[in-house]
């Protein structure tokens, strides 16, 4: 029964996540205005060439004279940085070898950035591989000095056009974490995750150590940090960045494997930091930030509820108690009845009724990515391939 009420706390609150998220959503009003708010949009690139230009054309339409785009060309073998240079931004280029990373090359731009006569008000950051779709990057930045806090922006992944079921599936479980679980967030009042793309923070609450992390999920740490020093993030989908998995399918499992492991290995390092400020300080900001954190990956947490009815069910056959199995199997449905919530009202152009069937096999292929977290849990930063030619590049 211990274990089954423990998994009834992220079944609890991914339950409430959802069913929030379905109410109608309130405006979001900027009282600061835009035009006086300047930003620096940064962009950490490592062999980018076959994006970058796509990427900076879409940034570019939401600058003016008074603010900047920089990217960090960082350890580049190929054209990134000529791309950039021809297109009117700023470079910076960056080569070592013994720190390699998203964090590192953000701690090397916000360094250089710091040293300039000039400061922005607030810091943009953005990756290679992202467009912006709906709302103004200066919404965002305006919205960080407001609240003097981190701001969110909503982070899609999208699937190729030609992408198999799993990849679908793994859209879907994008949106129901960055989209359902932030908005029910945000309309419970609670903070965010920060998502590592379509990120705002004043610059004063910015500096180079802070961001110059080795950790392969340094968005996730660099949010719970922020939390912890009374600044968490704030979500605002008024603005919404997007970009698309790996068209490869060995690119996408390594991609989907630095996220899912480095996600975990974050949750246990600091999950009881938050826990035991949230109690002694009775910060309701930490407290509801490591609630966030109690939901696993969809996929494991389904695996994890269906073993442990197998194993009730067992228990009740063998030894005539029903109870656990009856909570367990309780437990199962209600976590059932939440995706489908969540799919009918905000998934279903990306699934269909006949694609949700696919669901079981796809959680059954990431057996194998959750068991190497026991034997060989990934650690480093991996470069994720744009397609075969950049995995053969890479090697």
């Amino acid at each position: 029964m211990l274990v089954i009420a423990v998994l009834s706390l992220p079944v609890a609150v991914l339950t409430i996540q959802i069913i929030y998220a379905l109410g109608k959503e309130k405006s979001s009003r900027i009282t600061t205005r835009n035009q006086s708010v300047s930003f620096t949009v940064l962009i950490p690139a490592h062999n980018e060439a076959e994006i970058i230009a796509g990427t900076l054309v879409s940034i570019k339409a939401h600058v003016t004279g008074k603010d900047r785009i920089l990217v960090i060309a960082d350890n580049c073998s190929d054209e990134t940085e000529r791309i950039a240079r021809d297109l009117g931004v700023g470079v910076l280029p960056r080569s070592n070898s013994n720190e390699k990373g998203k964090g590192y090359a953000l701690g090397f731009g916000i360094k250089h950035i710091g040293e300039l006569e000039s400061k922005p008000d607030a810091l943009v950051i953005l990756d290679a591989d992202c467009t912006i779709g709906a709302g103004e990057i200066s919404d965002l930045a305006a919205m960080s000095i407001e609240l003097n806090r981190p701001v969110q922006a909503l982070y899609l992944m999208h699937s190729n056009e030609t992408a198999g079921m799993g990849q679908k599936v793994a859209e879907f479980a994008w949106l129901v974490k960055n989209r359902v679980r932030a908005l029910g967030n945000r309309k419970l009042g609670f903070p965010c995750q920060l998502m590592g793309s379509g990120m705002a923070f004043p610059w004063s609450l910015v500096d180079a150590a802070r961001f110059s992390s080795a950790n392969i999920v340094e968005d996730l740490e660099l949010g719970i940090n922020y939390t912890l020093e009374g600044h968490s993030p704030y979500f605002y989908p008024g603005v919404s960045v997007s970009s698309y998995f790996p068209s490869h399918s060995d690119s996408e499992k390594s991609q989907r494997r630095r996220w899912e492991h480095g996600h975990l290995a974050t949750i246990l390092k600091m999950l009881p930091r938050l826990v035991r400020q949230g109690f002694a300080k009775r910060d309701i900001e930490c407290a509801a930030l490591a609630a966030d954190l109690l939901v696993p990956p969809l996929a494991l947490l389904t695996i994890l509820l269906v073993v442990i009815n197998g194993l009730c069910f067992g228990y009740a056959v063998f030894h005539g108690s029903v109870v656990p199995w009856l909570v367990s199997l309780l437990l199962l449905v209600i976590f059932c009845i939440g995706i489908l919530l969540a799919w009918y009202r905000f998934g279903r152009d990306i699934l269909s009724t006949k694609q949700l069937l696919y669901i079981p096999v796809h959680i059954l292929k990431k057996l194998p990515l959750y068991l190497a977290i026991l034997v060989k849990r990934q650690v480093k930063w991996v470069k994720t391939s744009r397609s075969i030619r950049d995995e053969a590049g890479d090697e």
